[in-house]
């Protein structure tokens, strides 16, 4: 069933930005939006290329393709000598590389702009019934950072933190930015305040102010908050990237890790050792402390000792609710296009 759009979106304008890092998992996600795109020809997948060489952006193709050959597939080749002096996130520069959108995609009048850490497990079309003429921009709401709210009053910003939004999936009105000369105002921003807590995240926050939207909570929710949403339908693996996860013995491999390794071994056939480096062994051990823990958890919640122990409701908050984990976790889930 074709999702409605508002009449002046026609295509979903889809973007990435990576360098060689962050390609494998940007793919990931590319293919998951591809696999649950209700009108995958109307899809246009965009990469901003922070770093590759023709052989990445060929193996960023071939797997995407596997999610559905129809997707349009499109390059662009970003001048990270823009970007110089800048401070870096996680060793990178190319976070910046989003804010000169409305300039890379001159036709489009929204994009949907989306960090490689995320899986989809919703039609993404939906996401553009979020548009509104009268907003710039569309995030999940965040908990703004205290170092964020320290710099803004230090500074003298007077910011809406009940409207403060996670930048690393947004719905980006790219007219407005345009109206607005967006570019230069965060660049000219990000010059002159070098020592912003979240660079372009706070750029961002501040520039739209007064004309930012929020997604509903199923919206890029963060993977160490999944059981907040009845359903997601975009996950963020801030916290648990599945391709540098470790064993941890709080909960072993969690359920959110699963989702993502379900995923990629049933759109592209990879095992977890291919995809995330892990034994086959220290899968399985994993898995298996995590299931005898959630049964643990389970049964003490219903002890006196359970119903007074303030972590109680932390420790349930590892696990995601049956229903959801059931569904998320099987082929049949994941094998429909």
């Amino acid at each position: 069933m074709q999702t409605p759009t508002p009449p002046h979106v026609e295509d979903l304008h889809l973007v990435y930005a990576t360098d060689k890092g962050y390609l494998f998992i940007s793919a990931v996600s590319a293919v998951s939006a591809a696999r649950l795109a209700s009108t995958p020809e109307r899809l246009v997948i965009h990469l901003l290329d922070c770093g590759l060489d023709d052989a990445d952006w060929e193996r960023f193709c071939t797997l995407v393709r596997k999610g559905d050959s129809r997707v349009t597939l499109r390059r662009h080749v970003i001048d990270m000598a823009r970007f110089a002096g800048f401070k870096s996130w996680h060793g990178s520069l190319g976070t910046y590389a989003r804010l000169f959108l409305p300039e890379l995609l001159p036709e489009a009048p929204w994009c949907l702009y989306v960090d490689g850490d995320t899986l989809f497990t919703e039609d993404p079309f939906k996401a553009l019934t979020f548009c509104a003429d009268n907003l710039a921009i569309v995030g999940p709401e965040d908990r703004c950072s205290p170092q964020s709210r320290a710099w803004f009053t230090e500074k003298g910003f007077q910011k809406d933190l009940t409207h403060y939004f996670c930048a690393g999936f947004i719905l980006i009105n790219l007219d407005w930015f345009r109206a607005h000369d967006g570019i230069h105002w965060c660049m000219d921003f990000l010059t002159a305040h070098p020592d912003t807590p979240f660079p372009d995240q706070d750029a961002l926050n501040l520039f739209c102010e007064g004309h930012i939207g929020l997604f509903s909570k199923p919206w890029g929710v963060l993977s160490e908050r999944l059981n907040e949403a009845d359903f997601p339908a975009l996950i963020h693996y801030v916290v648990d990237l599945p391709t540098r996860m470790r064993f941890r013995t709080r909960d072993g491999f969690r359920d959110v890790t699963a989702v993502w390794v379900k995923f990629v071994q049933v759109a592209l056939g990879m095992n977890v050792t291919e995809s995330c480096h892990i034994p086959r062994w220290q899968w399985l051990f994993g898995r298996a402390y995590n299931h005898l823990l959630r049964l643990i958890i389970a049964v003490l919640a219903h002890t006196p000792f359970g119903k007074r122990w303030p972590r109680m409701a932390e420790f349930q908050g590892l696990f995601i609710p049956g229903t959801v984990r059931r569904r998320l976790l099987s082929k049949k889930f994941w094998k429909r296009s």
